[in-house]
């Protein structure tokens, strides 16, 4: 059995992913990776692994990659490379064999960051190109 880890679970954006894969891959394993435990769903406590976590932490990223296939990365906002930067970190010094991540982020809506299909390439796509495709 495959296992997801949902970083930053209880954004809007991760609970419709959540419930996506409820739905469509009700095989995968989640692990839910939130600050705030009251703020998960309770039907999600049960039904899922929870893991207390800050995402600012790398000790927490390393953590939480243990028995993880998969990673679906919805935490930071207009300040998610240094999150990024510490995840990429976490997966390279633990040789945890992830097969994919998915990274969400709201970052540049108001056109704060230049993001998107090319040449507006985001600083994700450019500084870890092997991690990333359009």
């Amino acid at each position: 059995m495959n296992t997801v880890l949902v970083i930053g679970a209880t954004s809007p954006t991760a609970q419709a992913f959540i419930k996506l894969m409820e739905r469509d891959y009700p095989e995968m394993t989640l692990k839910l990776f939130v600050r705030n435990r009251k703020k998960v769903p309770a039907y999600q406590k049960r039904e899922h692994v929870i893991f207390l976590g800050d995402a600012a932490k790398y000790t927490d990223y390393v953590a939480a990659l243990e028995d993880v296939d998969y990673i679906y990365d919805s935490v930071g906002g207009l300040s998610t490379g240094p999150y990024v930067k510490l995840l990429l970190r976490a997966i390279k010094e633990t040789q945890a064999t992830i097969k994919r991540i998915v990274d969400i982020s709201a970052g540049g809506i108001y056109g704060e960051y230049l993001s998107g299909n090319l040449p507006y390439l985001s600083a994700v796509r450019t500084q870890h190109p092997q991690y990333t495709h359009d």
